[in-house]
C-alpha cells in the first residue's frame, strides 16, 4: 500500500452559523482546515496510508487538531509539539452572489515560528512513497520556506515522488518572492498542480496561442503551457485545474461553478495529454478557504451519495 507524506499548516476554522454574517449571531461553529491536511483525510478516506506532518502547541488547541486527524485514520506520529498558538481563520460562508469572507489571523502560530531543526525528513520518508506540499506553506515565514526547500531535497534523496501545488496567495507573500522560492522547490517537483494564472505569474510562461484566455483556457493552448513548463522543469506529470462562474445574472443552485481540469504525463515514450470534462459544482459546496476537514456526520452522508 502506498504511503503519502503532506506537510503544512492545520488551523481552526471559526465559522459563521449557516450562511448568516460574521457575528450576525452568538454562535460559531469550530473545527480545523488545511490545505495538505485536507488531502490527508481525504487520501485515509480511500484507505490509503496518509501522516500528516506539522507542529503544534500542546496545549488543548493543539491536541484538537490533531484528534480531528487521527478520528479520519490520519498519521500524526510525526507531528512536532510545541510553540504557543494555532492559527485561526473566520469564515463567512457566500451564497448566491455573495462572496464568501476570509479572515486570517496566522502570524506566530507554532509552526509558522518552527525551527528547521524541529523535522527529521529522514525518519519522515522512511518507507514512504509520495510527499505532498503546496505554494502556502512556504509564504508563511522564512524558516518555513527553507524547511520546505530541506524537505523536498530529503524527498528525492529517499526516492519519494514530491507533487506541488502552486497555489499562490498574493496575501501571503509578493509575486517575486513566490517565483524564486517556488522555481527552487519545483526543481524537486515531480508532479505540479497548478493553473494558467500560477503558470503566466510565477514562471513567466505563457501559450502560443494568440487568443488563448487564461480564464477559460482551451485544450491546446492549456497543452501548449503545460509543454513549456515540463521543458523548463523535470516534471513526471502536470494537472491544471480551472474553475469559472456562470454569469451572475442567471445563478442558479447547485450550479455556480464548474471545474475543468487537464493533465499532461511525460515518460520515456513520449508525452500524453488528457481533459477531464467539466463538472458542475453545486453553489452550496464551495471550496477554496472553506477547505476543512470535515465532521463524522457529513462523511456518513457523503458515503450515502453517488457521483459520476
Amino acid at each position: 500500500m502506498s504511503k503519502v507524506i503532506t506537510f503544512g499548516e492545520i488551523m481552526l476554522r471559526l465559522s459563521s452559523v449557516g450562511y448568516d454574517r460574521l457575528f450576525q449571531n452568538d454562535g460559531m461553529q469550530a473545527t480545523f482546515g488545511g490545505g495538505e491536511a485536507n488531502v490527508a483525510v481525504s487520501l485515509a478516506n480511500f484507505g490509503i496510508d496518509s501522516t500528516y506532518v506539522t507542529k503544534l502547541p500542546e496545549h488543548a488547541v493543539g491536541q484538537a487538531a490533531v484528534n480531528a486527524l487521527r478520528y479520519f485514520g490520519v498519521n500524526t506520529e510525526k507531528i512536532v509539539r510545541g510553540g504557543d498558538r494555532v492559527g485561526i481563520y473566520y469564515l463567512e460562508k457566500g451564497i448566491s452572489q455573495r462572496p464568501s469572507v476570509c479572515i486570517y489571523d496566522r502570524k506566530y502560530s507554532a509552526v509558522a515560528q518552527a525551527a528547521p531543526s524541529d523535522f527529521d525528513w529522514n525518519a519522515v520518508f522512511e518507507n514512504a512513497d509520495w510527499f505532498h506540499i503546496t505554494g502556502i506553506t512556504p509564504a508563511l515565514s522564512d524558516n518555513l520556506e527553507q524547511i520546505c526547500l530541506e524537505a523536498v531535497k530529503a524527498a528525492k534523496k529517499h526516492g519519494v515522488t514530491v507533487s506541488l501545488d502552486t497555489n499562490y496567495r498574493s496575501k501571503l507573500w509578493s509575486i517575486e518572492k513566490a517565483s524564486r522560492v517556488i522555481g527552487e522547490l519545483m526543481r524537486y517537483t515531480d508532479i505540479c498542480i497548478t493553473n494558467p494564472g500560477d503558470i503566466k505569474d510565477l514562471f513567466g510562461i505563457v501559450s502560443d496561442k494568440a487568443d488563448f484566455d487564461l480564464k477559460k483556457p482551451d485544450n491546446e493552448g492549456a497543452a501548449s503551457v503545460a509543454e513549456k513548463l515540463m521543458k523548463r522543469y523535470p516534471l513526471k506529470g502536470q494537472t491544471f485545474r480551472r474553475r469559472s462562474r456562470y454569469n451572475k445574472r442567471h445563478v442558479f443552485p447547485g450550479k455556480e461553478r464548474r471545474a475543468f481540469f487537464i493533465a499532461l504525463r511525460g515518460g520515456k515514450r513520449g508525452r500524453s495529454f488528457s481533459a477531464v470534462p467539466k463538472r458542475e459544482q453545486s453553489a452550496f459546496r464551495r471550496r477554496g478557504c472553506q477547505g476543512r476537514v470535515p465532521r463524522p456526520t457529513e462523511v456518513r452522508q457523503e458515503s450515502m451519495r453517488s457521483y459520476p
